[in-house]
């Protein structure tokens, strides 16, 4: 069931691209946000107490203004996973061996089963070495989701379904209207072997190399719920709110 636009209240919005340099500054020898703010938007009912914590909106800004400014220098990872997976990727350093060797572009397919992101360069492992009746069984596979999330759909569906023997119901992106692109994934597997009714579901965290991504993070901008309470707006929009409050019908797959 989608919450509906009405019922929600907006808490605190802040757009650090609207803030300038001299806006800092006045945020920085500030003991309080006075007034309207161009880079501020408070909801009338909001007690505004919670722009006495200058130190953390300073913060907020200052660090998402430094994020976008070297947003490319950041992206230069990208370039050293590759680099990685080519090096010590030994099936995708022998297809574009075999590529370059026939005349064929040496294409790197970040889409293979075999390539892994960054996260996964860190740390390989993805077999399950714990059997069910363990204790640990349950912290051990949540641990792993969480790392296997962060590989391309190929990967996780050879991981879930070949090594794991285990149902992968669904990998799904969730479309960020802020950023214009597809910022949260996450996918959903059924546990037949210790449960028959057990169903976990795994989010991928933070992208390493995405700027967007870390200032989703930084931003302190957050959401009311009536009766439910407050939620940061970044893992809102992450999650699919559109700017004009609403929900999309649905999520690409």
């Amino acid at each position: 069931m989608e919450p509906k636009s009405e019922t929600k209240v907006k808490f605190l919005k802040v757009n650090a691209e609207a803030a300038r340099f001299r806006d800092l500054l006045g945020i920085y020898f500030s003991t309080k946000i006075k007034g309207s703010k161009e880079y501020i938007e408070l909801h009338p009912d909001v007690n505004e107490k919670i722009l006495e914590r200058t130190s953390i909106l300073f913060a907020s800004v200052l660090v998402q203004k430094l994020l976008k400014l070297h947003a490319k220098l950041l992206a230069l990872g990208y370039k050293f996973e590759e680099l990685v997976n080519i090096l010590f990727n030994e099936n995708i350093f022998t297809q574009i061996l075999i590529n370059k060797l026939q005349g064929k572009l040496p294409m790197l397919d970040k889409e293979s089963e075999t390539y892994v992101s960054a996260i996964g360069c860190l740390d390989k492992r993805v077999d399950l070495d714990i059997k069910p009746v363990d204790i640990r069984y349950f912290p051990v596979l949540s641990a792993m989701a969480s790392k296997v999330v962060y590989e391309n759909k190929k990967f996780v569906e050879a991981a879930i379904k070949g090594q794991w023997k285990m149902e992968l119901i669904g990998s799904y992106d969730f479309y960020n209207e802020d950023h214009k692109k597809n910022t949260t994934q996450a996918m959903v597997f059924h546990d037949k072997h210790a449960n028959q009714d057990m169903i976990i579901v795994a989010f991928r965290g933070t992208e390493p190399f995405d700027a967007d991504a870390w200032c989703t993070d930084f931003d302190i901008s957050c959401i009311s719920f009536p009766d439910m309470g407050k939620v940061h707006s970044g893992f809102m929009k992450a999650m699919g709110l559109q700017k004009n409050e609403t929900w999309p019908k649905h999520n690409r797959q």
